[in-house]
């Protein structure tokens, strides 16, 4: 029995396998700090080495093209070599301690990034001198918050994913039969006056009397976020409550009432409390 998962798993015990996905590991992350604007670092605010393969996109962001084995491919064939050298190789004896501490170390190691890259939380929170707060904010990803503020002690928070903010969906909430439709969204947008728009001919939504928000290009560097946009409509049990234009760099809560209770709606950077 033992011989025959040897015999299978002998093309994977090569050393030269090893030094060729030790290579790749060192590669992989080259595009990430490139700054390049076609090799992005970013996608849906996971880095390229947290994916199966590096896509090469295009301005629009199609065609998406696989150009490079990224992390999770290179690290598994990794983990798959090493384990499978140990069962082709080595013998545990006193011998050999010091070098199955060594690959159960680089082993350890792997699963620990793949574990972490899997269950991590990213956060942070910025503090004036003086202020407090109950709650941290994601770099990488919004939320469309519905705030009920009728209880005079508490808020009642309905938090959407911008995982599900994108044209032409219909969101329904779990309170008052409310539902909430997306009429438009720019996944990154930029605030300016309006009268200083760059081009009639962008896409743009007003905010307010004093700002515009104009559609502009996704960013994927870590060193920048999206600050996305979005035209929603609230209904209530099929009837129109409202309609609004949102954006993350403005979060500013919009206030509204719907079967007499008082609401808030906000497109904001994610929290967590």
């Amino acid at each position: 029995m033992t011989d025959n998962i040897i015999h299978w798993v002998k093309p994977l015990t090569s050393l030269k396998l090893t030094v060729f996905l030790l290579r790749l590991c060192h590669d992989s992350g080259f595009p990430r700090y490139s700054g390049s604007g076609e090799y992005r670092c970013l996608r849906g605010g996971k880095p390229i080495l947290q994916e199966l393969l590096s896509l090469l996109y295009t301005a629009r962001n199609y065609p998406k093209i696989p150009w490079f084995p990224s992390g999770y491919l290179v690290g598994g064939l990794l983990l798959m070599n090493l384990i499978a050298a140990h069962l082709a190789r080595f013998k545990f004896t006193w011998k050999k301690a010091g070098i199955l501490v060594l690959h159960s170390g680089v082993i350890l190691l792997l699963l620990g990034q793949l574990f972490t890259s899997l269950f991590q939380v990213e956060s942070q929170m910025r503090l004036d001198q003086g202020e407090t707060k109950n709650y941290s904010l994601s770099y990488y990803h919004n939320e469309l918050a519905l705030i009920d503020t009728s209880a005079p002690d508490f808020d009642q928070v309905i938090s959407i994913p911008d995982s599900q903010l994108y044209k032409g969906h219909k969101i329904g909430l779990p309170v008052d039969s409310l539902e909430v439709g997306i009429d438009e969204y720019f996944t990154n947008s930029a605030l300016f006056p309006p009268d200083k728009i760059p081009s009639s001919n962008s896409p743009h939504l007003p905010i307010g009397p004093m700002a515009v928000s104009v559609q502009t290009e996704r960013t994927y560097k870590e060193n920048e976020r999206n600050m996305p946009t979005a035209a929603v409509s609230v209904w209530q049990g099929g009837r129109h409550v409202g309609s609004w234009s949102l954006a993350a760099g403005f979060p500013r809560p919009v206030s509204f009432q719907a079967g007499g209770k008082n609401y808030q709606i906000v497109l904001r950077p994610k929290r967590f409390l």
